[in-house]
């Protein structure tokens, strides 16, 4: 395995050989179930993402980005086979995808985010999780007994599966540096994580679940097998994300959603009203196109002959799909006739509380009269000296000059005030400061006299020495 080396392109990266697998007998064979989740109607194989699509993308500027070489890339992920590499439940299968799958493709999305991708997020931590309302469907939903829920048609009671969060998901880029962090993002690409020793797409599409035209047959609904595409497909139609997949240690299965028949004239999503209703259709009557891509399928000799997907390469590509254009619609347009969508700009950073309380305090001051500033210095008084202080230090330091300036520097503004523009007690109290000087005399006359009686104390105190 390449942990020790470095990929010298996103490409080579992306096209690694996924690590081999141990797959000892699962404890259990029982898989996520919940009577109310929605299936889609048919189910096609999604022939349009493919490697040649990836080729073309964006006029070939996406994989030429991939195949450039020098690019900031991680090493590979050191794994530790005896530990890393045994998959019998979810936990097991969540470290390895997170270990492995996740470090690679999120240090690829990094490196080519200026084609605006969604990260791969943990789950808890992209954000909102729920739909805007309820979801109606055709057949009424039957619930456990000795609970009672109200129909999802009655009402605006949200059904239980609006509440539920996927395993990990996908948010903007954009909001990377946001101060909302990803909470701030709706969720664009759901995903869910499975045993592959318990569940294989295969089993499902090549089974007695799905006739030739990928529709359910009669009987099928109460399969374990068949669980975990209700699932991801409810948490899509709930989210409104077009982009979703199923992650194991044996296949990526990725796929789109949307109605079965469109419909003309209606291309304005954007009131509430025309949401829920698509949302209804595609929980009623929707279409599910997907591929699944082999764990096993990987590069090797010439990077440039190399001509498929591989599970990292084909979860990048879903992810810079999402991050352009994640919402569901009834209809899609060629994925080659796409061009990636400008981003919002956001701050880079929240301002510091210390930050906001100094700049409101700058546009208080600058807010207040000029003049009013200028006579509140003005008349501010000088604190007296305490009675206990030391005169003799005082009266031979430098606060007398310092003094006498300040108080010939409020003569001088009292001078030059219009008297008749002030009010009165204003007025009394620049007055007042033109006696500082009497008062500075008598401070020092006494600190004077407090000095020669100090003087006179130390004299006859070094006598009585002497004299002993």
């Amino acid at each position: 395995m390449e942990e020790t080396t470095t990929a010298k392109s996103v490409f080579e990266f992306l096209t690694a050989r996924n690590p081999e697998v141990d797959y000892p007998t699962p404890s259990s064979q029982s898989l996520s179930s919940r009577p109310n989740w929605f299936r889609p109607k048919q189910l096609k194989l999604w022939c349009e993402f493919s490697f040649q699509t990836l080729e073309a993308m964006y006029g070939g500027r996406l994989m030429d980005e991939a195949r450039q070489k020098g690019r900031p890339l991680p090493p590979y992920p050191y794994l530790k086979p005896a530990i890393d590499c045994v998959i019998d439940n979810e936990s097991t299968t969540l470290n390895l995808l997170t270990k492995w799958n996740h470090t690679i493709v999120t240090a690829s999305l990094d490196v080519t985010k200026t084609f605006h991708p969604c990260d791969w997020v943990p789950r808890g931590r992209g954000a909102k999780t729920e739909s805007s309302g309820p979801i109606e469907t055709e057949n009424k939903i039957k619930h456990p007994p000795g609970r009672r829920c109200k129909d999802i048609r009655d009402g605006n009671k949200k059904p239980s599966s609006t509440r539920l969060i996927p395993d990990a998901g996908g948010c903007s880029s954009s909001y990377r540096n946001s101060p909302r962090g990803p909470s701030a993002a709706a969720e664009q690409l759901p995903k869910e994580y499975k045993t592959a020793s318990k569940w294989r797409s295969s089993d499902v599409l090549q089974g007695k679940f799905i006739d030739k035209t990928g529709s359910w047959i009669p009987g099928t609904r109460r399969s374990n097998k068949t669980k975990p595409i209700e699932q991801i497909y409810t948490y899509c139609v709930n989210l409104g994300c077009r982009y979703g997949c199923i992650l194991t240690t044996g296949e990526a299965f990725i796929f789109r959603i949307k109605p079965r028949t469109a419909k003309p004239g209606i291309a304005n999503l954007s009131s509430p009203g025309s949401i829920k209703e698509l949302q209804t259709t595609l929980a009623n009557d929707g279409l599910m196109e997907y591929v699944s891509v082999p764990w096993d399928n990987h590069s090797s000799g010439d990077l440039d002959k190399y001509k498929n997907l591989t599970v990292n390469l084909a979860l990048w590509f879903i992810h810079i799909l999402a991050g352009n254009r994640h919402e569901i619609s009834w209809d899609y347009g060629a994925l080659t006739s796409e061009k990636p969508k400008p981003q919002p700009n956001l701050p880079a950073t929240a301002p510091e509380p210390s930050q906001v309380a100094s700049s409101l305090k700058r546009s208080n001051e600058s807010q207040r009269d000029p003049l009013s500033r200028g006579l509140r210095s003005l008349s501010k008084k000088r604190k007296r000296r305490v009675l206990d202080e030391d005169a003799i230090h005082f009266s031979f330091s430098g606060d007398q000059e310092f003094a006498k300036q300040s108080s010939d520097y409020e003569t001088d503004q009292s001078v030059q005030t219009d008297s008749g523009s002030i009010p009165e007690r204003e007025r009394e109290m620049t007055a007042g400061s033109q006696t500082s000087e009497e008062r500075l005399d008598l401070s020092m006359r006494n600190g004077s006299r407090s000095a020669k009686r100090h003087r006179g104390r130390s004299g006859k105190i070094s006598t009585q020495a002497r004299e002993r």
